[in-house]
């Protein structure tokens, strides 16, 4: 569903969360590089994330789908929903949206 920062050193309860918005292209992957930068200056006190947007990557589940401005709000929601912790400040940084 997302890119998360590879770290070996990660705390199990981290105290900030980071979650990184692409912008074209939409696909998370994309900022896989700048995620694990991220991830490493900040060490193990923080959780860094990156999410895609709907019908953005090559070879999703969505085929030629087209998705309006709802879907990918609704996709965020839950995608915050499923994988972050309500209890930890969220920092959200957005690229060209």
């Amino acid at each position: 569903p997302g890119v998360r920062a590879r770290s070996s050193g990660r705390a199990a309860a981290p105290g900030l969360q980071v979650l990184v918005l692409p912008g074209n292209p939409g696909c998370a992957e994309y900022y896989r590089d700048f995620v694990d930068g991220l991830q490493r200056e900040l060490g193990p006190r923080a959780s860094v994330l990156a999410v895609g947007h709907l019908g953005h990557c090559a070879g999703g589940l969505w085929g030629q789908r087209s998705f309006e401005l709802e879907d990918q709000i609704e996709h965020k929601v839950d995608f915050v929903q499923r994988h972050l912790d309500p209890e930890v400040p969220l920092a959200v940084i957005g690229h060209s949206i």
